[in-house]
């Protein structure tokens, strides 16, 4: 009687312990969908591996009374008497720990946190990373981008090292291929990273003068309109005034210079004779079938100002600036650049010849022998620098430094297209020695993945 008793005593106690296990057991599952799931869709790269996924953020409220330190590595803020903790900077093992405290309320929001296969993004999650501004963030199903991983963490490696080393505010590069696929982008946009008010992404809504680059339209508005080609020699003197406003070369070359050798040596006084051999009003309507004046085609120019944007003082953004120069080597095809599949934009054609791209081609290529190792991978550049504006006016202790490049495979086919932009680096004496040197380094990584 006295065994059976005992027995019966048992097995009460195994079955409240077996009922705890199970209640445990079901508020650990729970806590885990709640705060760890990755979410119901995902973003990919171009060959399926997930760049973020789109996931519920819960906000831990606990009222100070209740807890009298929080180890910082939460990264909580205070409001009024409360301590605001979100789970993206906590685990399943955090979120058990602070249930012991009195969690007064608990909200969610959505948001596309990266994976770990983005290994140097520089920021905390993909809103204020490279999805920010971009139409992933409307998406309400798995997202299929065009970005390339390998790629993508190349150049944001190089962003960031180029942002330390030069001193810049900032460093940003696109890469995309002769389709207008983006294969990769990246900002190191110095803004607060915790504070999404902050953070503007330059690539996809920033405007820029891209200095010099944009020689490489006045020698293509010349060969359309057949007012010379590579080999004409011009009078380079006749450039030397803007109205009344004397223009300087930073490296001088000879008064008379074919077109080739005025773009290799980057002459301003020589850019400005090409643009008055073609008339302001014909380039600025080169431009215009460029689209790169949609920023600035309902304002009033002199023509002065229109021979100015020879060499590239007027304000246009980034991917109808790679539009352009994609243009050259699509046979006139203009392709927006894009990075969700299917959402390919409309794509435009410029009616010129085959010569005429080829030409533009030839002299970019000329230019880019000047660019260090560049012309050991056949990469074909154009580098560009513009003061700053501050103001009405423009800053002449403060310049913004771009290099556009194009890397051929191993048959002489040009596959992918690179724009790298640092703003207002510090650290040295040249800025187009800046952007040479983050382009070379971007190249010699990704030239082995096509060649």
């Amino acid at each position: 009687m006295y065994n059976k008793k005992v027995t019966i005593f048992f097995l009460i106690l195994l079955l409240i312990f077996s009922f705890c296990v199970i209640g445990l057991l079901y508020r650990v599952n729970s806590t885990t969908r709640k705060t760890s799931n990755a979410g119901m869709y995902y973003v990919y790269d171009r060959n399926g591996v997930i760049l973020a996924y789109d996931s519920f953020i819960y906000t831990v409220k606990i009222p100070i009374k209740n807890i009298k330190y929080i180890d910082s590595k939460y990264k909580y803020h205070l409001e009024n008497d409360y301590y605001i903790i979100d789970n993206k900077n906590l685990n399943l093992i955090d979120i058990l720990a602070l249930k012991k405290y009195t969690i007064i309320t608990s909200k969610r929001k959505r948001s596309y946190l990266l994976s770990k296969n983005i290994t140097t993004i520089g920021f905390s999650d993909s809103d204020k990373g490279i999805f920010k501004g971009t139409e992933i963030n409307a998406q309400k199903s798995p997202v299929y981008t065009t970005i390339d991983i390998k790629v993508q963490n190349i150049i944001a490696r190089e962003c960031e090292k180029s942002k330390l080393e030069f001193d810049a505010d900032e460093c940003f590069c696109v890469a995309v291929n002769m389709q207008g696929e983006i294969l990769g982008m990246h900002t190191t946009n110095s803004a607060d990273p915790n504070n999404s008010k902050d953070f503007f992404n330059n690539i996809t809504h920033g405007q820029f003068e891209f200095g010099s680059t944009c020689k490489i339209f006045t020698v293509f508005a010349g060969f359309y309109l057949n007012i010379f080609d590579d080999k004409t020699v011009i009078d380079t003197y006749t450039g030397s005034y803007i109205d009344n406003r004397k223009m300087h070369d930073v490296e001088p070359i000879p008064r008379y210079s074919d077109v080739t050798t005025i773009i290799k040596h980057s002459s301003n006084l020589g850019t400005v004779a090409l643009a008055k051999a073609i008339g302001a009003d014909n380039f600025y309507n080169i431009l215009h079938l460029l689209r790169v004046t949609k920023h600035i085609k309902n304002r009033k120019f002199t023509t002065g100002d229109k021979i100015t944007m020879s060499f590239g003082y007027f304000p246009t953004d980034v991917f109808s600036f790679l539009s352009a120069f994609l243009c050259f080597f699509n046979n006139g095809q203009l392709i927006t650049p894009y990075l969700i599949k299917k959402t390919r934009n409309k794509i435009n054609k410029i009616s010129a010849p085959l010569s005429i791209f080829q030409q533009t081609i030839g002299v970019m290529r000329a230019a880019a022998s000047k660019e260090y190792t560049l012309h050991k991978y056949n990469c074909v550049s154009k580098t560009g620098t513009a003061h700053r504006i501050k103001g009405y006016t423009y800053d002449k202790n403060s310049v913004n430094t771009f290099i556009v490049g194009c890397i051929p495979d191993s048959t002489g086919k040009y596959q992918i297209m690179i724009l790298v932009g640092l703003l207002n680096p510090r650290k040295v004496q040249l800025a187009g020695l800046s952007v040479r040197l983050t382009l070379v380094n971007i190249v010699k990584s990704i030239a082995p993945l096509i060649q």
